[in-house]
């Protein structure tokens, strides 16, 4: 997990080329799934868990996490 490197705009950047590129989705999601419980007010990273769901036509789970960054902006 890019995350564990302490550095978290240096994670969400990698993440977001993933995301962006559609390369490996489900590990992408799984990441971020942990990290949103890590750090459940923090609306950036529920915004590209969001973008990840969305990538991978998860668009009911894409809106939630849509909706819970909106609500901790």
């Amino acid at each position: 997990m890019a995350f564990n490197s302490g550095d978290m705009d240096q994670a969400m950047s990698q993440y977001d080329k993933l995301i962006k590129s559609r390369q490996s989705l489900p590990i992408v999601i799984s990441d971020l799934q942990e990290v949103v419980d890590r750090y459940p007010e923090k609306a950036s990273l529920w915004h590209q868990l969001g973008d990840a769901y969305l990538r991978d036509n998860q668009i009911s789970k894409a809106m939630d996490a849509y909706s819970k960054a909106e609500e901790l902006i």
